[in-house]
């Protein structure tokens, strides 16, 4: 998933869309026209946002884990990701 079909799922704009979640129009407008690209667990992490606030629907409704154990997913998932990236810096 990419955040302009995120987006478009949610029916708002890119200035909307972007304010909801904190982040300059600039940043969204770029990431959609694939100028740059935001770190895929950005991209969960929205979609996760989008639907924990009831914004998409859930493709899933009856998912068998909890909601702390998505949020534990995606938490654990970030930090792995941050991890990789920390190593790389330290070589």
């Amino acid at each position: 998933m990419n955040i302009k079909h995120l987006r478009e799922q949610t029916g708002l704009s890119q200035q909307k869309f972007g304010n909801f979640l904190g982040i300059p129009k600039r940043t969204i407008e770029d990431w959609e026209q694939g100028l740059r690209t935001p770190p895929a667990y950005v991209i969960e992490l929205i979609e996760y946002k989008l639907r924990k606030e009831g914004v998409i629907a859930d493709v899933n409704p009856k998912s068998v884990l909890s909601e702390d154990e998505k949020i534990d997913a995606v938490a654990k998932r970030v930090l792995s990701k941050y991890r990789v990236a920390f190593e790389e810096l330290a070589k």
